[in-house]
């Protein structure tokens, strides 16, 4: 683990989720340490929630298991410096093949995209343990689009009123829009709203203009795009009206295009600055593309500002830090010797800052006794 000179910050705690494992991640500023590590064989923890003050919800990837798992983040007593470990409490059966979890306003239930089954799960988490309890699973509505077998949900996302979920099918190119404040009913989409076919939505996310109008920002990992959406708001549902759509590697182009994807979409505090990963880009290094949100103009549309590398290749997740100017990122590479990498933010312009603050390599994060055939880097990175 390397670290480049940076003053002291307050340590923040980092989950990460790799083939076979959970990590928490201490960052002090300048260094990463490895703080604890739940293991698990034949097990693929590619999403995290964290609910205060100790509580860790896992959805599992692995095909045809189908779960949520709870654990509790604890003092590790045989350590010097007490750091957190996770515990794990109690399994929940779901819809297998998970991809993403989502809370809902008030954290008492938890609404899951199942990528592998193409089912969207609604969990009960109100109870004083925490304890996930399923209640009730939900198929995408309609055909596919051409070429594809199943419906993929990819993602479940909380807009900004606390009342709606947006899930986007990936194989379906539609948005599902539901309605949680709706008891569970056989059919909980209020709105289907089909996007242009071919594209592939992967991750959606909410920004808000400085008038107070709410957006929706669309990444389509079959043709690398983003997508800017309007919202209107009904009694029951929210309608979208597209507004902007572009490259999602702005001036930049892959060397390779026919496989290169885009994968994570984050927007910054200030709603103005939006990032978006690419993978599979053909360069030594792949990246993570900046863009303005230019909500205060007559016609708002999104504006490309740069490219950062990102000291790896297949950056699925990454994520900015919860300081109030969020004043880092934390990058997981799958691939490459830089597992997690921290990067310094320029809170005033957005602008990330390519040499890395700190690193650890992805052979100090693997799993234990994994073989190299099933090794990989962090898929999910988050402060907690």
């Amino acid at each position: 683990m390397t670290g480049k000179g940076h003053s002291e910050v307050e340590l923040k705690k980092l989950v990460l989720g790799t083939q076979d494992q959970i990590l928490i991640i201490n960052f002090n500023g300048t260094q990463f340490t490895i703080a604890g590590r739940y293991t698990k064989q034949d097990w693929n923890p590619c999403w995290m929630l964290f609910k205060e003050p100790n509580l860790l919800y896992a959805i599992d990837s692995t095909p045809q298991v189908g779960e949520i798992s709870l654990f509790k983040l604890v003092p590790d007593f045989s350590s010097k410096v007490f750091f957190d470990k996770p515990v794990l409490v109690s399994s929940g059966k779901g819809s297998w093949g998970g991809a993403h979890i989502e809370f809902n306003a008030d954290k008492t239930r938890i609404v899951g995209a199942c990528y592998g089954s193409g089912m969207v799960d609604f969990w009960n988490v109100s109870a004083t343990d925490g304890l996930p309890r399923i209640m009730s699973s939900s198929a995408v509505p309609g055909s596919t689009s051409p070429g594809r077998k199943r419906h993929r949900p990819h993602q479940a996302v909380l807009d900004p009123t606390g009342r709606f979920f947006i899930v986007p099918d990936l194989a379906g190119d539609k948005l599902l829009v539901v309605d949680d404040g709706k008891e569970i009913r056989p059919n909980i989409y209020s709105n289907v709203i089909d996007v242009p076919v071919g594209v592939g939505p992967r991750h959606v996310a909410f920004v808000t203009s400085p008038y107070g109008t709410h957006y929706l920002i669309m990444v389509a990992e079959l043709s690398n795009e983003v997508f800017l959406y309007e919202t209107y708001y009904t009694d029951d549902t929210i309608h979208l009206i597209e507004i902007d759509r572009r490259g999602a590697y702005g001036a930049w182009y892959p060397k390779d295009p026919s496989v290169a994807v885009v994968a994570e979409l984050v927007v910054a505090k200030n709603q103005r600055d939006v990032y978006i990963s690419n993978r599979f880009t053909g360069d030594k290094e792949d990246h993570i593309s900046h863009f303005y949100f230019l909500g205060n103009l007559t016609f708002p549309r999104l504006k490309f500002i740069a490219i950062t590398p990102t000291c790896g290749l297949s950056p699925r997740t990454f994520c900015l830090s919860k300081d109030e100017y969020q004043e880092f990122v934390f990058v997981g590479n799958e691939v490459g010797d830089s597992g997690l990498v921290a990067f310094k933010r320029d809170p005033v312009i957005g602008y990330i800052d390519p040499t890395p603050v700190a690193t650890i390599s992805n052979a100090e994060l693997a799993t234990p006794g994994i073989g190299e055939a099933r090794a990989n880097g962090p898929q999910f990175v988050s402060e907690i």
